[in-house]
């Protein structure tokens, strides 16, 4: 196993009413996988999915399709996405039928390039082609020796004040969150290359807490 679940197991789980629910957690790769996944990044990046352009420019390439991973990304991808893990986060999250979002369709290992940004929103909580409501995203980062000014903050909305919640996409660190108009969230400009794998989970009853099937919400 290349996770250390007991990383899952030491987090108390929410209430079920509660509206803005997020963590993170450090160190969620065991230390002597660390560099062995660092170094299956580069093979797994070789055949972009999508090509993502702002003014001609490139700021953001995805990676789909887990064909094209190296072995050892692979087995990170499917541990993440296995069913021991999807039963801790269904114990966190104080939820029930958590379903991944399966091969190409959004998960997968993204890079975004210098001067990317993602702006503040709300993600989309229907999939037309899983016929299922969007829940939980799963971001694992995978920046080594990424600093304080090298940008790209995942930032989120603290529901009690309103105020933006800034955390650096670090090596080895995942931060987990319920996908609802409560989590408000993007990151800042990248100045520096970021990756970082990106898990999506359902459910096939409506838990976003908007009654209504929406797209994203930009703000």
């Amino acid at each position: 196993m290349l996770l250390d679940y007991s990383k899952f197991e030491k987090i108390v789980k929410f209430r079920k009413n509660k509206k803005q629910k997020i963590i993170i957690i450090d160190k969620l790769l065991r230390k002597n996988y660390e560099n062995i996944v660092y170094k299956s990044i580069k093979v797994s990046t070789k055949k972009p999915t999508k090509v993502f352009k702002k003014k001609g420019k490139i700021i953001k390439y995805e990676f789909n399709d887990k064909k094209n991973f190296h072995k050892t990304m692979k087995i990170l991808y499917k541990e993440l996405n296995s069913k021991k893990t999807i039963k801790l986060l269904e114990k966190i999250f104080n939820i029930r039928g958590l379903y991944p979002d399966g091969n190409k369709l959004y998960s997968g290992l993204n890079i975004s390039t210098k001067n990317a940004i993602l702006n503040e929103h709300v993600d989309f909580n229907y999939n037309n082609k899983l016929k299922k409501f969007r829940l939980l995203n799963l971001l694992f980062y995978l920046n080594k020796n990424y600093q304080n000014n090298d940008g790209g903050k995942f930032y989120y909305r603290n529901n009690t004040n309103n105020q933006k919640k800034y955390i650096l996409p670090l090596f080895n660190r995942a931060v987990i969150f319920m996908t609802n108009k409560h989590v408000p969230h993007g990151f800042t400009k990248v100045k520096k290359k970021r990756i970082s794998l990106n898990l999506y989970f359902y459910t096939n009853k409506n838990l976003s807490l908007s009654k209504k099937k929406h797209k994203t919400l930009w703000n």
